[in-house]
C-alpha cells in the first residue's frame, strides 16, 4: 500500500514538473514570436538577447537550484527517519508502561519498576530523537532562507548591472547584440534589469516547492505566468502600440504576478516560517558556491554553450543547413530534454532524501536501495510514455509553425529537407536523452556533481573535435548530418557511463 502511494506520487510530481517545464518553454517561444509584429529587426534583438540572458541566467541560478534540490530534500530524508525512530521510540515506551502498570496491579512491584526504568529510557530516546529532527528541518529551512537571499541579492546586483552597463559598452558591441535604436535599447534594459531580479527569484522559489513537495504549485506558477504573458503581449505590441518595449512590460507583468502566487503557495509550505535570509554562514554558501553549487554551475556552462558553440562550425555549411540547425537546437534538446528533465528532477530530490534516510539509518541501505532502483525505473518509464504521448506530436507542431515563420522561401524547402533528416536522426536518441537526464539529476541527488561535470566536460570537447573534423573533410552539407550521427552516439555512450555510476548510490 505504501509503495502504491509513493508509486503515485511519483507519477504526479513528474507529471506536474513536466507540465512546469512545458509552460516555461511556450513562455520562451511566445517571447520569440511576439516580436514578428513588430518587424525583423524586432526577431533579430529579441532573439539575441533572450538567448544571451537565458543562458547567463540558468548557469546562475542552476547554482542554487543544483544545491537546494541535494541538500534540502537530504536534511527532511534525515528528519523523516528520525521521526519514524522517534514514534518507535513512544511505542515501546506507551508498552512498556502498560506492562508495568499491569504489574503493579499484580503487586509484582519489582519488576514493575524495572519496567518504568525501560520506559523512562524509551521516552529520554523519543525526546532526543524529536530534538535531532527539529534540528534537521532547521538546518533545511535555514538552507532554503540563505539560498532564496543570495539568489535575490545577486539577483539585483546583476540586474542593476544590465541596466547600467550598456551606456558604456562601445556602439559596435551594440550593434552586434542587434541594438540598433533607441526602442532596442529601452528593451534590452528593462530585459536585463528585471530577467535575473524576476526570473531568478521565480525559479528559486519554484525549485524549494518542489523541494518540500509542492510541485503542482510551481506547476501552476509557470502556466500562470505563461496564461498573462499570452494576454498582455498582443495587447500592449499591437493594441497599446508600445512595440518591443511593451513585450518587456507584458513579461514583467507576468513575472511579478507569478512570483506573487508562488510566494503565497511558499509561505504555506511544510518548512512554514521561511523567509529571505541576507546573514550569510560558511557552511551554507560553501554548498551553494562551491561542492553543489559550483559544479552544477559549470556543468550547465558545458551543457548550455555547446549547441551555439556547434553553430560556429555549421555556418560555413549554408544558409538552408544553418537554419534548419538552428531549428533544430530551439526545438529538439528543450522539448525533448524536458521529459527527461522533469522526471529527473523528480528523481534528484528523491534521491538526495534516501541519501539522508541512509545517514541516519544505515542498516538499512539495502532496502533504500531497491526503493532508488525501482523509483528510477518508474521514472524513467513513465517519461518514455510522456515523450511518445505529448513530446513527438508537440515537436511537429513546432516544427511546422517556426519553419513556415522564420525560413525564407527560397531556402524553406531545401531546409525543411535538413530539418526533417534531423529529427528523424535525432527521434533515435529520444530515449537516450531522456534518460540521461534521468539519471545524471539522480546522481547530482546523491552529491556527485564533481563527477558529472567532469564527464560533461570530456563528452562536450570530444563532440566538438569529432564533429569539427567531420565538417572539415565533408565541407558539404551533409556534414551536417554527420554532427547529429556523432550527437547521438556519444549520448548512448553517455547513457553507459551514467547508468555505470548509478550502480554506486547508495552503496
Amino acid at each position: 500500500m505504501k509503495r502504491a502511494k509513493l508509486t503515485s506520487k511519483l507519477k504526479q510530481e513528474t507529471r506536474a514538473t513536466f507540465l512546469e517545464r512545458g509552460a516555461d518553454y511556450l513562455l520562451g517561444i511566445t517571447d520569440t514570436l511576439y516580436p514578428i509584429f513588430i518587424g525583423a529587426w524586432a526577431v533579430s534583438v529579441s532573439s539575441k538577447i533572450g538567448t544571451f540572458l537565458l543562458i547567463f541566467g540558468a548557469i546562475w541560478t542552476g547554482i542554487n537550484a543544483g544545491a537546494m534540490l541535494t541538500v534540502i530534500p537530504g536534511y527532511l530524508g534525515a528528519a523523516e527517519v528520525l521521526e519514524k525512530k522517534m514514534r518507535e521510540a513512544e511505542e515501546r515506551q506507551a508498552k512498556l508502561r502498560a506492562r508495568a502498570f499491569m504489574l503493579q496491579s499484580q503487586r509484582k512491584r519489582a519488576r514493575a519498576k524495572a519496567f518504568m526504568l525501560h520506559a523512562k529510557r524509551e521516552t529520554t530516546r523519543a525526546q532526543a530523537l524529536m530534538i535531532q529532527a527539529q534540528q534537521e528541518t532547521t538546518r533545511a529551512r535555514a538552507f532554503m532562507n540563505q539560498a532564496l537571499g543570495t539568489i535575490a541579492s545577486v539577483g539585483v546586483l546583476l540586474g542593476v548591472t544590465f541596466a547600467i552597463v550598456p551606456e558604456f559598452l562601445p556602439e559596435s558591441w551594440l550593434h552586434r547584440l542587434g541594438i540598433v535604436n533607441s526602442e532596442a535599447m529601452s528593451y534590452f534594459v528593462l530585459t536585463g534589469g528585471s530577467f535575473f531580479i524576476l526570473t531568478g527569484t521565480r525559479w528559486c522559489l519554484a525549485v524549494a516547492l518542489r523541494c518540500v513537495g509542492q510541485a503542482n504549485d510551481a506547476r501552476n506558477g509557470a502556466i500562470l505566468i505563461f496564461g498573462v504573458n499570452l494576454i498582455l503581449d498582443p495587447l500592449l505590441i499591437v493594441g497599446a502600440g508600445w512595440g518591443l518595449v511593451g513585450s518587456t512590460v507584458g513579461t514583467i507583468t507576468a513575472q511579478i504576478v507569478g512570483i506573487a502566487y508562488l510566494w503565497m503557495r511558499f509561505r504555506r509550505n511544510a518548512l512554514n516560517q521561511v523567509k529571505a535570509s541576507w546573514r550569510l554562514t560558511r557552511d551554507v554558501q560553501a554548498q551553494l558556491w562551491g561542492e553543489s553549487g559550483g559544479n552544477m554551475m559549470l556543468k550547465e556552462t558545458c551543457y548550455r554553450s555547446f549547441p551555439f558553440l556547434m553553430i560556429f562550425l555549421i555556418d560555413p555549411l549554408g544558409v538552408a543547413v544553418l537554419s534548419a540547425y538552428r531549428l533544430w537546437t530551439m526545438i529538439f534538446p528543450p522539448l525533448i530534454g524536458s521529459v527527461g528533465l522533469a522526471a529527473g528532477t523528480v528523481m534528484h530530490a528523491r534521491v538526495a532524501t534516501l541519501m539522508g534516510s541512509a545517514k541516519k539509518n544505515p542498516t538499512q541501505i539495502k532496502a533504500l536501495r531497491m526503493e532508488y532502483d525501482t523509483d528510477r525505473k518508474l521514472c524513467t518509464a513513465y517519461s518514455s510514455r510522456l515523450l511518445v504521448r505529448y513530446c513527438f506530436p508537440a515537436s511537429l507542431l513546432v516544427v511546422a509553425v517556426l519553419s513556415l515563420i522564420y525560413l525564407p522561401p527560397k531556402v524553406g524547402m531545401e531546409s525543411g529537407l535538413y530539418l526533417l533528416a534531423f529529427f528523424g536522426l535525432g527521434a533515435a536518441g529520444w530515449y537516450t536523452c531522456s534518460l540521461n537526464a534521468v539519471l545524471e539529476l539522480a546522481l547530482q541527488g546523491a552529491g556527485k556533481m564533481q563527477t558529472l561535470f567532469l564527464n560533461s566536460l570530456a563528452r562536450m570537447v570530444g563532440q566538438l573535435l569529432l564533429s569539427a573534423g567531420a565538417v572539415m573533410l565533408l565541407p558539404t552539407p551533409m556534414a551536417a548530418i554527420s554532427v547529429i550521427v556523432i550527437y547521438n552516439a556519444f549520448m548512448v555512450v553517455a547513457k553507459r557511463q551514467l547508468a555505470s555510476m548509478s550502480k554506486s548510490v547508495l552503496k
